[in-house]
């Protein structure tokens, strides 16, 4: 048949024995039986089993496709960076610290389950959450946008196949207490801190991200120690330390209303060195509920006192409102000096018909006399100053206006004569004067000045000033 031709195989081993007459196999040395296999046809091009071996391959090559398919889309699943800070978001918002956990790493901070659960109490609003889940998946995905929340950042560890297992990193923050609170102690959660004392103020850093019940305590101005609001404080920023005054109730106030810039000022009963200027005076690092008391003595020693409390920490411009002289009344020879100068300028401005020339007076008196300057009487005699003494029995402290005032009964006397016939004629009058202090001038000044009645001089006791 064309296409074939005969082998003599061995009947051992099955080799190929060159010689068809061949009686030992040279290859087992086994003997041949003759014509057993001498006419075995082999067939060239016979059906081989590669066919076989080729569907075995494509089942294995199948089976590996599948596996990797399969194990495509659990790695897709599980290392997904929207899956991945979703159940971030979820489990800040559920209080989950053991699923947190898996997912937060700490860059200068230790993770623990308190440090997560201050985490979590920063993010208990779902907005929130939703600002922090978009932040870290922008970050994941390469895209450069504004951070809100500095201190939390999208990281990702490399596992295999050129997957990842995308997390949040969280940073250290801190806080600073500005340079002009004085020996501040801080207080967060209830345990006191330690704070690095900078040219700006006193920072204290290595806390862990998330929302703090923070204390203040510091020292006011007369160096007592005032305690702050106990003030919840959300710590999401590593790019610069949050500042915190404390919520201290203590501010810097202005109060008005200062008799003499020579007075003096204390707070709660502490002298400061600072005195008025402009009769204001301006206090720093004053507590809430402080009293500012006010006290000057007058050129004839008499002490003029006021206070005034700081009650609202917005409002811190005060003034002094209860103003109380007591003693300082002159002695009996220097207020009967006073009057007489008083008495006596009043009648020369009666000669001249010029008020101007009144001494020892307020404009308040000298614009009350005007009126009586020019009554024909007074055109028509020359009046000569006699004397002027107080009823000193009679002399009261009171106040005009904020400004101590004294009060007395005088008897003027004094002389006229009419400028035509020269007749004289003598003139007592008593009157019930006031006089009030002018800090300015240093000195007591006539302020108001009324009739006192006969009753009133007979009993010693003040007439009233209209």
């Amino acid at each position: 048949m064309k296409g074939e031709h005969t082998l003599n195989l061995c009947n051992n081993c099955g080799a190929v024995l060159p010689d068809d007459e061949q009686d030992v196999c040279p290859v087992c040395g086994a003997e041949q039986r003759t014509g057993s296999q001498k006419n075995e046809k082999v067939i060239k091009n016979k059906t081989s089993k590669a066919p076989k071996v080729l569907l075995i391959i494509a089942a294995v090559l199948a089976v590996l496709l599948a596996a990797a398919c399969i194990a495509t889309t659990v790695l897709y699943n599980k290392y997904n960076l929207n899956d991945a800070y979703d159940a971030i978001g979820k489990a800040l918002l559920d209080n989950d610290i053991k699923t947190l956990q898996k997912y937060v790493v700490g860059d200068g901070v230790e993770v623990t389950g308190d440090n997560l659960q201050v985490l979590c109490n920063a993010f208990a609003a779902e907005s929130d959450v939703k600002t922090l889940v978009t932040q870290l998946k922008q970050q994941a995905a390469g895209e450069t946008s504004s951070v809100r929340y500095s201190a939390l950042t999208a990281v990702n560890e490399k596992v295999f196949l050129g997957y990842s297992a995308y997390k949040m990193q969280a940073k250290a923050v801190s806080m600073r207490v500005p340079a002009d609170v004085t020996n501040p102690l801080l207080t967060v959660n209830g345990a006191s801190h330690t704070g690095e004392v900078q040219a700006d103020g006193v920072v204290y850093g290595g806390l862990f991200p998330g929302l703090y019940s923070c204390v203040l305590t510091a020292e006011s101005g007369t160096g007592s120690r005032i305690t702050g609001t106990e003030t919840p404080l959300s710590l999401l920023d590593s790019a610069a330390p949050t500042v915190f005054n404390g919520a201290l109730p203590i501010a810097t106030i202005t109060v008005s209303e200062c008799i003499s810039d020579d007075a003096v000022i204390s707070v709660d009963g502490k002298q400061l060195e600072q005195h008025p200027s402009g009769h204001v005076v301006t206090i720093e690092k004053v507590p809430v509920g402080a009293t500012i008391s006010m006290q000057y003595l007058t050129a004839y020693g008499a002490t003029t006192t006021a206070n005034v409390q700081f009650t609202d920490i917005n409002q811190t411009q005060l003034a002094f409102a209860n103003h109380v002289t007591e003693g300082g009344i002159p002695e009996e020879a220097q207020l009967n000096s006073l009057l007489g100068a008083y008495y006596a300028s009043y009648l020369d401005c009666i000669n001249n018909q010029d008020i101007t020339k009144l001494l020892s007076s307020t404009p308040l008196n000298a614009e009350r006399l005007t009126p009586d300057m020019s009554t024909a009487d007074h055109k028509a005699n020359l009046y000569v100053f006699t004397s002027a003494a107080c009823q000193y029995g009679s002399v009261g402290q009171g106040e005009f206006e904020t400004k101590p005032s004294i009060t007395c009964n005088v008897e003027f006397k004094f002389t006229y004569s009419n400028r035509e016939t020269k007749a004289e004629a003598e003139g007592t009058l008593r009157q019930t004067c006031e006089l009030v202090f002018n800090y300015e001038a240093a000195a007591w000044q006539v302020n108001r000045v009324s009739a006192c009645p006969d009753e009133a001089w007979a009993a010693g006791t003040l007439g009233t000033v209209e």
